[in-house]
């Protein structure tokens, strides 16, 4: 991890001493320096750097102008001055630390690590959120293959979502969808639909298909037979012959 960072103080002697503190770093890279406010405003709008640090008192804008003209682009900030009555001030403005001049190499030191520690919080955390929302956006093998049913409703044309359905019945030359917006009848033979189903539907009867992601939990009731058990409690008993699609899917949830 490199920290880009940029110097703001408009004395020669606190730059150099911070300058050479920061090139025994090699977690931090220097990639400016200003000698007084607008400098520094100019430096950080072209530049972006991660961390700022940042004198008070300095010509034209001070340490706290500086950071009220960045408005949204704010890097980390770790002032260091020779005044000491700005400390309340300074975490105001959401400072890491506040460094009073004259200062040893253990307390700049232990001011960079606050900034390490904290950076690599945003990072685990930006990385958290990142990976939550690939898994919220991801689309399985088995979903994308999506399938759009169309049936009607007192008279008027729907469209339901494989997705929602949470199994399908055979009922003579129709096929009975199942989900929480109700029953549906669909004019077609159960194998037909069964074809143009995502993987997570299962043939578990030879009149019964079930969406795997509806099933709850199940009972084994003997002789090569399940009990399905849906969360709105709904059941389906499988069939013998199905035994093993019915096994192959609750393997997965149990």
């Amino acid at each position: 991890m490199q920290i880009r960072t940029v110097i703001a103080d408009d004395e020669a002697l606190a730059r150099g001493r911070i300058r050479r503190l920061l090139s025994t770093d090699d977690e931090i890279e220097l990639i400016g320096e200003a000698r007084n406010g607008s400098e520094a405003i100019r430096l950080i709008k072209d530049l972006n750097p991660d961390l700022l640090l940042l004198d008070i008192e300095m010509p034209d804008y001070s340490g706290f102008e500086v950071i009220r003209n960045l408005e949204n682009d704010i890097p980390y900030v770790i002032f260091i001055t020779a005044f000491d009555t700005y400390a309340a001030k300074a975490f105001d403005v959401h400072a890491i630390d506040y460094v009073l001049k004259p200062y040893d190499n253990e307390r700049f030191k232990h001011a960079l690590q606050q900034v390490k520690e904290k950076m690599k919080l945003e990072m685990a955390r930006e990385m958290h959120e990142r990976m939550m929302m690939l898994m919220k956006d991801y689309v399985s093998p088995a979903e994308q293959k999506e399938f759009v049913f169309e049936v009607k409703h007192k008279g008027v044309l729907q469209k339901l979502s494989s997705s929602i359905i949470r199994r399908l019945e055979a009922d003579g030359n129709y096929v009975k969808l199942f989900s929480d917006k109700g029953r549906h009848l669909l004019r077609e033979s159960l194998h037909g639909v069964e074809e143009k189903l995502p993987e997570n539907f299962v043939r578990v009867h030879r009149s019964s298909i079930v969406n795997s992601k509806f099933v709850s939990d199940f009972k084994y009731l003997g002789n090569n037979r399940f009990c399905l058990e849906f969360s709105n409690g709904e059941t389906v008993e499988t069939g013998r012959s199905y035994v093993k699609l019915v096994r192959e899917m609750l393997s997965g949830k149990h």
